[in-house]
């Protein structure tokens, strides 16, 4: 198994933020395709609201390793 880190992108239905809300979760896997595949089913089963089904969950990108993001884009403002 490999770490990944997953970038995925909730769907317009499940969101008031969109293209704003995006998940980034670090998963173990044996390739990216799978690694991809598990962070839309656990991005699924954490969204707090219905899903229709994980591949709704738009993957943006896969980086192999743990990626630790330094700016999201929810929290995108100049320091003070």
């Amino acid at each position: 198994m490999n770490t990944f880190t997953v970038i995925c992108l909730y769907p317009e239905y499940a969101t008031e933020d969109f293209p704003s809300d995006t998940l980034i979760r670090t998963v173990e896997a044996r390739n990216a395709f799978e690694a991809s595949r598990v962070a839309q089913r656990i991005a699924a089963q954490e969204a707090g609201v219905p899903i229709r089904q994980p591949s709704d969950l738009q993957v943006i990108a896969v980086f192999p390793g743990h990626v630790r993001p330094a700016l999201e884009a929810r929290n995108f403002r100049q320091p003070a």
